[in-house]
């Protein structure tokens, strides 16, 4: 079964209530929470990747999660100042690609991932 099959059973047993989007509200007290959060952590010294490697349960990879968790790190050592991968020059952005790519992915973990080609960008190839 894959995941697609999977969240579709689980999607299966959600209520009504369940399926309602987060309110306002609720969105404005999670960024807070986070906020007051990410806070203390900082005034124990507790780093994002101690905080990581305590997370007991598996995080499957996405898009998503990646660029947040992983590449936006890297670009904030590379670049202080940029806070949005949208805010990167182009000469910024092969910079954060090559040491992301290189140093990170392939050195640390094992995984190659090569600058998407045009070709590739056209055709939608993964």
């Amino acid at each position: 079964m894959n995941q697609q099959e999977i969240d579709a059973v689980y999607e299966d047993f959600e209520s009504p209530e369940e399926k309602k989007r987060r309110t306002k509200k609720q969105n404005k007290a999670l960024h807070k929470a986070l906020d007051e959060a990410a806070h203390e952590m900082h005034m124990k010294g507790i780093t994002m990747q101690v905080a990581l490697s305590k997370l007991k349960i598996g995080v499957r990879p996405t898009k998503d999660n990646v660029k947040e968790a992983l590449l936006k790190p890297c670009m904030t050592a590379l670049f202080p100042a940029v806070e949005s991968t949208a805010d990167l020059s182009t000469t910024q952005m092969q910079k954060l690609w090559d040491a992301f790519s290189d140093d990170f992915l392939q050195d640390r973990l094992g995984v190659y991932v090569e600058w998407p080609s045009d070709e590739s960008m056209m055709g939608g190839e993964r």
